[in-house]
């Protein structure tokens, strides 16, 4: 199985496992409270996505699928307490898991943001997502 495959499956089994908990009979059975969704973590995971889908960028291209994972766990985070939200972050995790455009994740990011209350505008950087073209330099940072 190639590695594409292979980071479609792991999401989906993440997604899957963490839809099919069913929160009240997993404290009747076994006495362990779950815990509840949390903005915070939601906001760190989008955060961190956004990060290695710049890494992609940079040459790295098996951090799609860490991206990937990273969508999946703040939708989980984000799926009881905002569940139209956590179907958006799920719409642009398919996006990256399909290979189309790397989304802006900073955007998601930010209406999160005012999703929970907090204001905070983002200064515009000197990336490819953002209209600056990437030197063939840029690309060999990592060579440096």
């Amino acid at each position: 199985m190639d590695v594409k495959w292979k980071g479609i499956l792991i999401a989906e089994i993440i997604i899957l496992s963490a839809r099919t908990i069913n929160v009240k009979s997993t404290e009747r059975r076994s006495g362990y409270k779950m815990r509840r969704g949390c903005p915070y973590c939601v906001r760190k995971h989008l955060a961190q996505a956004s990060v290695l889908l710049d890494e992609v960028l940079f040459g790295y291209p098996h951090h799609r699928w860490l991206a990937v994972g990273h969508l999946a766990e703040a939708e989980v985070e984000c799926v009881e307490l905002y569940p139209e939200f956590a179907q958006k972050i799920r719409e642009v995790r398919l996006d990256v898991m399909h290979a189309k455009e790397n989304p802006i994740i900073e955007e998601l990011l930010l209406e999160f943001l005012e999703l929970i209350g907090e204001k905070v505008e983002f200064p515009k950087m000197n990336s490819k997502k953002y209209g600056h073209k990437w030197r063939k330099e840029d690309a060999n940072i990592r060579e440096r």
